[in-house]
């Protein structure tokens, strides 16, 4: 028998059968099989490249730009094209090729190749920016809007980032919009006030911005001192966040706003526990404990806590734990940043939960009432779980 007919595959190739992949030596002779721990895509282990986690579901975006959601699906914001809750990662159909992905309270957008958006799920104020109020369960387009660079989910409004400036849309009682009215809107709107922005991020009642020259904007709902400008007063357009000149980075939560700087610390404000070792309320910013060398900072529009990831790959997370979102093992608060996974590749904040993933692995700790931990159960979990592709 010569050397072609001993071969047992095609060389050096890569070929998927179900799960499995099939690698081939560059001789033939040798056809070794790989358990993907996802899917086996392409002649390739899908691995997760992002995850965001909502009020009470999560969604991961894989390495082949596909999404797949589960938790609550009341509003349809799994976009599975059904109302139906899911205990595990479930496609979201339509989607091929997105590159990043955020969730609102019962919202989600994704972000495609080339800057075009879609989202779907609740859409009582506009938060789709589809120019209706119908709410969506499958992927819906965005109406005027192209080449974004970023997108954010708020409770009820969402904004995106295309060419520098900022736009936003859904809810505005609050001034949540910064357009200088608390006129909803169901389409996107161009806020002037947000211009050279290179990061936003659309808390529960409020945006944040940050700016490509270091600074931070707010805008929208400032009871608890979440603008940062000092004052309880509320703003129907965007003001500066004082004592903030590096910003890289920046997140807004239920009734907080952090942001992360050029060199790796990150400072809060507002109230609930902004990782400064207190409760107090800041309505100026204040460093966050602990955390030095952060490359990402996690705080979502409803979350209590939140939680940022260091170049080694540590988690650290602070604030509310009553469902053990802090992945410590315990449900006990902390007003200071704790050590509780490594090896992680980001992390994401949900509104009572967490998700870190690393490669082919995810894990998520929390809040579990309608399956947003992905471990088949409804259990909450104080310490990390892996998530059951």
């Amino acid at each position: 028998m010569d050397a072609v007919d001993a071969t047992v595959c095609s060389p050096s190739s890569k070929t998927c059968v179900g799960s499995d992949l099939h690698s081939c030596s560059s001789d033939g002779l040798t056809d070794t099989v790989t358990t993907c721990g996802i899917d086996c895509v392409s002649g390739a282990c899908l691995t997760v490249s992002e995850m965001a986690a909502g009020y009470a579901f999560t969604c991961a975006r894989l390495s082949d730009g596909t999404i797949r959601c589960w938790g609550l699906n009341n509003d349809g914001q799994l976009g599975d094209g059904s109302t139906t809750e899911h205990l595990k990662p479930t496609p979201v159909p339509g989607i091929a090729s997105a590159v990043q992905l955020s969730l609102g309270n019962s919202h989600t957008c994704a972000r495609l190749a080339g800057g075009d958006l879609r989202c779907w799920g609740w859409n009582l104020f506009g938060q789709l920016g589809d120019g209706t109020t119908t709410s969506r369960s499958s992927p819906t387009a965005i109406s005027g809007l192209t080449g974004t660079t970023t997108v954010a989910c708020g409770v009820s409004h969402s904004c995106a980032i295309a060419a520098g400036t900022a736009y936003c849309w859904g809810r505005n009682f609050f001034g949540q919009l910064g357009d200088g009215t608390t006129t909803d809107r169901a389409s996107p709107k161009a806020i002037a006030g947000f211009a050279t922005v290179i990061e936003i991020a659309a808390g529960a009642a409020h945006t944040c911005a940050a700016s490509g020259t270091g600074t931070v904007k707010c805008t929208g709902a400032n009871g608890s001192g979440q603008l940062g400008d000092g004052t309880t007063t509320s703003s129907l357009v965007p003001v500066i966040a004082s004592g903030i000149t590096t910003a890289a980075g920046v997140g807004a939560g239920e009734l907080s706003s952090l942001a992360l700087l050029s060199d790796g610390t990150a400072r809060g404000w507002g109230s609930g526990g902004v990782g400064d070792g207190s409760w107090s309320t800041r309505t100026t910013s204040v460093a966050v404990l602990l955390v030095t060398s952060a490359t990402q900072i996690s705080l979502v529009s409803q979350a209590d806590h939140a939680c940022a990831r260091k170049s080694d790959g540590t988690i650290y997370c602070w604030g509310k734990n009553s469902s053990g979102q802090l992945g410590d093992g315990t449900t006990t608060d902390s007003a200071t940043p704790e050590a509780v996974s490594t090896g992680a590749s980001g992390v994401a904040v949900g509104r009572s939960h967490t998700c870190a993933w690393s490669g082919e692995k995810a894990w998520c700790w929390g809040w579990n009432s309608n399956g947003q931990l992905g471990d088949g159960t409804k259990t909450d979990r104080a310490s990390a779980k892996p998530v059951v592709w």
